[in-house]
């Protein structure tokens, strides 16, 4: 019986690991709405930088200009929640201020995700909003 017991917590063990390591997924890249390539993309990086890309300029990452002022823009993931939480923090050196958004991400593959960005306040939200909830679609990885 001890046995049994055994081979069962092993077996459970080892489909939770194999679960685990084929649920791994990166939300580094270049996302776009799906069905809205006019608004432009937003990319994220493997080192925490986040951006804004549209046809006329790139604004993002460690350090870049906004109305004259030095900036930086950066993320993280919380992938122990469900659903996933993202944070994105704007930090505007020149003026010491500093913006949180919350927001909330659901995977549907590993290059689609549906996510909803709090910029009203930074509230950390626990459900989609469908009205301000759009489909991402992964361009380049």
């Amino acid at each position: 019986m001890k046995h049994l017991l055994l081979l069962l917590f092993l077996a459970a063990f080892s489909a939770a690991s194999y679960a685990q390591k084929n649920d791994s997924f990166s939300i580094v890249g270049q996302w776009q709405i799906q069905g809205d390539e006019d608004e432009g993309s937003m990319s994220l990086d493997s080192l925490g930088f986040f951006y804004f890309i549209t046809e006329e300029m790139t604004m993002g990452g460690d350090s870049f200009m906004i109305d004259g002022s030095l900036a930086t823009i950066s993320y993280q993931v919380v992938d122990s929640t469900s659903p996933k939480q993202i944070i994105v923090t704007l930090i505007n050196w020149d003026e010491n201020e500093t913006k949180i958004m919350r927001g909330i991400f659901k995977v549907i593959d590993q290059n689609t995700i549906k996510m909803y960005l709090n910029t009203e306040d930074e509230t950390q939200p626990s459900k989609f909003d469908e009205d301000d909830s759009p489909i991402f679609i992964r361009i380049t990885n």
